[in-house]
């Protein structure tokens, strides 16, 4: 059997991107995901899992939220901008602008035909979406403070939204609050933050807070039906399930929890009616899973009881029970990461924003006189002396901080090219 020389390389290291958001189109089976670089992907779950497409980031475009509407992808960010991405030439379609600062969350209602949208200065932006593309509706009432998250109801009349320190209940049609409802403060000191919210179908509102409480409100009523310390820290993100009868919420404790809609029998007696059975319908808790190792921050219900979950460690979770299944992503570069020159012994490595010209090491030839050559052969993985340890001979960096797409070095490591989603640059080197 030959022999041949293995590099091991040990100084490339790239930094997992984490996943920022997340958002799932049930109609044809695809998911789109941020990262921490504000790239998007799309993941088509018809089957077996896989990336269909990426939109490349920029540093001054950041993605805080996606919704997918009639088959188109929005995304919003702290720009102040609501934009509609192109999944055919990968880049942004279009951007509407939206009342008072930075965009935190958006929503789409079950018809698909408007998009509501939280900014830093606590006004709500209905969007409209006509084939024109989105045209601003109405704005709701202002609040004092941020809308961290806000979710339709249903029937498209109602929005829940969440804010420092309390949940407000709000009708579309007058564009008033109907209810707040006050969470309490985390201490003395630090207000609670409401970080997600979700509607079930009987207007029940659900939030997860920073003091890692879920809380299940009466929307009709306004007022608190049940609160359960489910995780350590601050609670992330929620979501019901495709039936409406299951919410899963996780966060910066990164134990996933379930709980379930049940009925129960009330049974009582009474004078006059005599005895009575009614039946009365609360949440409880069901089971929880660890399925990451650090901060999860955004979940969503898939067909039947799938999960998807993404967080700081980047994995795409993808999850069951019953039956108990786990399948977990890495958030692997989809575009060739090392480039060789052969002539030159070096090795071209691309990271998201520079590039890195390395020379390899070399080591010294094993001869058949050498006493422990019987030794070497017989063995796997042997690690050979360094004569020249590897160096860095060049290294680029984007400008502007662009995404580094594509990278190619030629054999004598003299021309060096790349390309970003808006330049292509070519440079020659005298090593």
């Amino acid at each position: 059997m030959g022999t041949c020389k293995v590099h091991n390389v040990r100084f490339y290291n790239l930094e997992p991107q984490a996943i920022n958001c997340m958002a799932y189109d049930k109609d044809r089976r695809k998911l789109a995901l941020s990262r921490a670089d504000n790239s998007v992907e799309v993941w088509d779950v018809t089957f077996t899992p896989h990336i269909e497409s990426t939109i490349p980031g920029h540093p001054e475009v950041s993605v805080e939220s996606l919704v997918w509407c009639n088959g188109s992808l929005f995304g919003a960010g702290l720009q102040g901008l609501v934009n509609e991405f192109d999944l055919k030439n990968l880049s942004i379609k279009s951007s509407h602008p939206v009342t008072a600062g930075a965009c935190w969350c958006i929503d789409v209602d079950r018809n698909t035909t408007r998009i509501a949208a939280g900014t830093e200065e606590g006004y709500i932006n209905i969007l409209a979406l006509t084939e024109d593309g989105l045209n601003l509706e109405k704005l709701l009432d202002k609040q004092e403070g941020r809308i961290l998250s806000l979710a339709w109801d249903s029937s498209g009349k109602f929005i829940a939204s969440g804010s420092i320190g309390a949940v407000r209940v709000w009708s579309v049609e007058t564009g008033h609050a109907l209810h707040r409802m006050t969470t309490g403060k985390q201490t003395n000191v630090l207000d609670t933050l409401v970080w997600c919210v979700a509607f079930a179908e009987d207007l029940t509102v659900i939030s997860g807070d920073s003091r890692g409480k879920l809380t299940f409100w009466d929307g009709k009523l306004g007022c608190c039906i049940k609160s359960y310390q489910s995780h350590k820290a601050d609670i992330l993100t929620l979501c019901l399930s495709e039936d409406g009868k299951s919410v899963y919420c996780a966060g910066v404790d990164p134990l996933i929890t379930n709980f379930e809609k049940i009925k129960m029998q009330s049974g009582f007696k009474d004078d006059v009616l005599g005895e009575r059975n009614d039946t009365i319908t609360t949440w409880v808790r069901s089971f929880q899973r660890r399925l990451h190792d650090h901060d999860v921050r955004s979940l969503v219900s898939g067909k039947g009881n799938q999960l998807f979950s993404g967080g700081i460690d980047g994995y795409l979770g993808i999850s069951s029970y019953p039956p108990k299944m786990l399948t977990k992503y890495p958030p692997v570069p989809q575009s060739k990461c090392i480039v060789l020159a052969p002539k030159a012994r070096c090795a071209l490595f691309r990271f998201p924003e520079r590039l890195e010209l390395w020379r390899l090491g070399s080591t010294s030839n094993i001869s058949q006189d050498d006493e422990n050559y019987s030794n070497i052969m017989r063995s796997t993985g042997h690690p050979l002396p360094l004569l020249d340890a590897p160096s860095k001979a060049v290294e680029l960096l984007s400008k502007d901080a662009e995404p580094i797409m594509e990278c190619a070095v030629s054999e004598d490591a003299h021309w060096i090219a790349f390309s970003t989603p808006y330049h292509f640059r070519i440079f020659h080197l005298v090593l």
